[in-house]
Formats: structure tokens, C-alpha cells, sequence
């Protein structure tokens, strides 16, 4: 019981960290990682299309 009166006393972010990360927010977050490497990856792929474009407008 006294657990509970502490756990009800707490803020919302320690509350946060008493249970620990979910596993919804760890998928959260991995998507948020796999979406930022792909996003990285298709402006390489646009840098690398111009720069083509450039070298092929010198020929």
C-alpha cells in the first residue's frame, strides 16, 4: 500500500521513468530511425542524380 501512495505522488515524468520505456515508444522510435535513414538516403541519391546531370550537361 504505502507503494502505491508513493507511486501516486509522483509527476507524470517520473512516472515515466518508474515503468520504463513501452515497447510501443521503442517501435516508435526504431521507425523514427528507420524513416530518418531512408530520408538520408534519398537525398544521397539526389545529390549523386545532379552531380550526373552536371557532368553530363559538360559533355
Amino acid at each position: 500500500m504505502a507503494q502505491k501512495q508513493e507511486f501516486s505522488s509522483l509527476t507524470d515524468s517520473e512516472h515515466k521513468v518508474r515503468r520504463g520505456s513501452s515497447q510501443s515508444y521503442i517501435e516508435q522510435q526504431q521507425i523514427r530511425m528507420d524513416d530518418q535513414g531512408e530520408n538520408k538516403q534519398a537525398q544521397m541519391d539526389i545529390q549523386q542524380s545532379n552531380k550526373m546531370m552536371l557532368l553530363m550537361q559538360q559533355l
